[in-house]
Parts: structure tokens; sequence; C-alpha cells
């Protein structure tokens, strides 16, 4: 029995020193176990630390990001919006509107056609206890031309419709300034003279037709061939509302001074070419005449024909 033990650890030893490369450290524990097997033969146990190691390594995620993908679209797209050259909707989407009536905003971005109250004061009341109050507008040239009062403490706002006191409605383009005086108990008056004030655009209401009415100073280039920067602007909420009343017929005036009436001839094509692309009209649907006088001022009225 002894020499088999002893055949047995000389087999393992040899087997262990062929492979002494991938092995560090040996334990030998050859202390009989407390328990034999059935042989009676105690249990020899062999104990090792492997040597080699492997190491793995995991590749990081890469997410490969272009910059100029990212920016280049919104940036174009916010300066295509201020320059005010997006269109939000499709020709097709504004059908809708045509068959609508409403003041619905579909552009918010685009500047406002004011319509009646045209103006709204805020007058600077004294500390004194007001006996009445006296608003008076001018033209530019000096000459009043409304006269708004009252008794009692004036409201912190007053507003006026733009119509003088014959009925007429300002001007566009035209300056207008103002003088509020309110007197007090004793008579004394306490008087504020307002800046003055323009407007380049208004829409208001006759009894047979609603006006749009821009002044040709904003408009119109210098060469008056194309539309300015806040020309394109005021041109796209015009458009906006004619489609409002597309069931109206409507015809232009252009309101000029110049002795030779023919240099309007290019801003009549301009304004037919603009008009009958967007709108989807024929050409010669549009009636544009240029007439000389200032009487409504130097400006460009859409007429609405609504009766």
């Amino acid at each position: 029995m002894a020499k088999k033990i002893c055949l047995i650890l000389a087999t393992l030893t040899l087997i262990f020193l062929s492979y002494g490369e991938t092995v560090s450290q040996e334990t030998l524990d050859t202390s009989p176990n407390k328990e034999e097997s059935e042989e009676g033969v105690s249990e020899i146990v062999i104990k090792g630390k492997a040597k080699d190691t492997i190491k793995v390594e995991k590749a990081p995620y890469q997410i490969e990001t272009r910059l100029e993908d990212i920016v280049s679209p919104s940036v174009e797209k916010t300066e295509a919006i201020m320059k005010g050259g997006v269109e939000i909707l499709r020709e097709k989407d504004f059908q809708q509107f045509t068959r609508m009536s409403s003041d619905q905003v579909t552009r918010p971005w685009l500047p406002s056609v004011p319509e009646p109250p045209l103006v709204t004061f805020h007058p600077k009341l004294p500390n004194q206890a007001i006996n009445k109050w006296n608003l008076a507008i001018a033209d530019e040239k000096g000459s009043i031309i409304r006269t708004l009062q009252g008794k009692g403490v004036p409201p912190e706002t007053i507003k006026w419709d733009g119509r003088d006191e014959r009925g007429r409605i300002i001007k566009v383009g035209s300056l207008y300034s103002y003088n509020f005086v309110a007197i007090d108990q004793d008579g004394k008056p306490h008087t504020t003279s307002g800046k003055p004030f323009q407007l380049w655009a208004l829409k208001y209401h006759n009894r047979e037709s609603i006006n749009i009415e821009v002044a040709n100073k904003i408009l119109y280039a210098s060469e008056r061939d194309k539309f300015s920067e806040d020309g394109k602007l005021i041109m796209e909420k015009v458009l906006d509302l004619l489609r409002q009343y597309s069931q109206y017929p409507f015809r232009i005036d252009i309101c000029a001074d110049e002795v030779d009436l023919s240099v309007w001839e290019k801003t009549k094509g301009l304004l037919t070419d603009h008009i009958s692309r967007n709108l989807i009209l024929l050409p010669e649907d549009l009636k544009i005449k240029v007439v000389r006088g200032d009487t409504r001022g130097l400006s460009t009225c859409f007429v609405i024909q609504i009766r």
C-alpha cells in the first residue's frame, strides 16, 4: 500500500513540474484526513493559484454628433423668421381661412394693421380735483381736427376712433399731436402736451366698403418697383385681411402727387404679380389705378366692396 501511495505522489509531482509555468504556488497537504475512503486511504488535497489572468476590456460607447447638423438649420429658420420670409402655412392650408370671417391671427409675427379706436391717450392727471377736461388733436399743420371733452375726473385712458369733426379718418404717414387740458376747482388749467404720432397703416369701415390703407413711403422701396423690408411684412398682413373677405370684390387705389403718373406703372405691375400669385387670381381680374391728390394722403388703399 505504501508503494502505491508513493507512486501516486511521484506521478502528481511530475505533472505539476511539467506545468510549472502556469502555477505560481503549490501547497501540498498530505496530512491524513479525519475521514478515510472506503479503501482506507486518507484523502490528499492539492491547492493551487493560477498565475495567468485574462483581462476583459469593454469598448466605450461612442456617439458621433455633428454640431452643424443641429445648429445650422435652426439658425437659418430663425433668421428667415426675423426677415419675415417663412411660410408657416401652405397655400392650400389658407383655403380654409377664405371661408371664415374671423380676426384670428394666422401669423403672429406680422405687424398689426390698427383698427378704430386707432389711438389711446393716457393723460397725466394733477393732484387737485378736476371740474372739466379737454383733449385737442391737431394735424401736422397745427389745425385742430378733433376735440374730446368731459366734466369731472377724466378716465385713465381716452380712446379716439381716428376721425375728425367731419367724420373723416386720419391719413396714414401724417403727423398728429395733441394737448390735454384739465381745469381744477379753482379754475386753474393743467396742460399736458403730447409728442407727435403717426400711423403707417390702418383699417377702417365706411358705409359701403372696408378700407385698408398703407403709406407709400413705408410700403415701397425708393424705386417703387419692389416692396421695402417693412413693406413685405405689411403686405403679408394685408393679404391675410383680403383672404378674410375673399367673397367680396376689391380694388386698389394708389394715391400719388407726381405730375407724371406713369412713374407708377412698375408699382402696378408689382402689385398685380404679387397679389395674383398669393390670392390665386387672374391678373386681369385685379383693378389697380393711380389717382392724383392727397385727400387720403400718399398711400395705397385696398377698397373691399361689401355693398
